[in-house]
């Protein structure tokens, strides 16, 4: 009965990191620190350094989309100055003046990652490429 148990659990545990990615599937980087402690204190700066990059990106995507939408409302006012002007409707709203797509950070969060990779690789560390984990079955 206790075997049963176990294995039950073991089976709910390993199926439990998987699926909830696109059609079921998730992958995920996994870090193995160097056997050093100096190789393991090097990993923590660029640690350090990975998160620093990070916020940085999120504070620059944050701003620019202060930054869009002060310049949408801007837009917004002087769009609606020339309709009433011209006795026209006002049909559109502030938001139609944003262009929220130039504020994507996908770029800088992956050039954060990219740089985390070489400077975790450099410190000993070893970092194991992804593999998709199926639902059933996560190798």
């Amino acid at each position: 009965m206790r075997i049963l148990s176990f294995l039950g659990l073991a089976l709910i545990l390993s199926l439990s990191g998987c699926g909830g990615g696109e059609g079921g599937q998730i992958s995920t980087t996994r870090y193995v620190l160097p056997e050093k402690a100096g190789g393991r204190m090097c990993a923590f700066q660029c640690r350090n350094a990975f998160d620093h990059c990070f916020d940085a990106c999120n504070l620059s995507e944050r701003s620019c989309y202060n930054d869009t939408q002060a310049q949408a409302i801007k837009d917004y006012e002087a769009y609606a100055r020339a309709q009433f002007i011209a006795r026209a409707p006002v049909e559109l709203r502030p938001r139609d003046f944003e262009r929220m797509g130039q504020c994507q950070a996908k770029s800088c969060r992956k050039d954060c990652s990219q740089k985390y990779d070489s400077c975790f690789l450099s410190c000993g560390g070893d970092v194991v490429a992804p593999s998709p984990c199926s639902t059933f079955l996560c190798l």
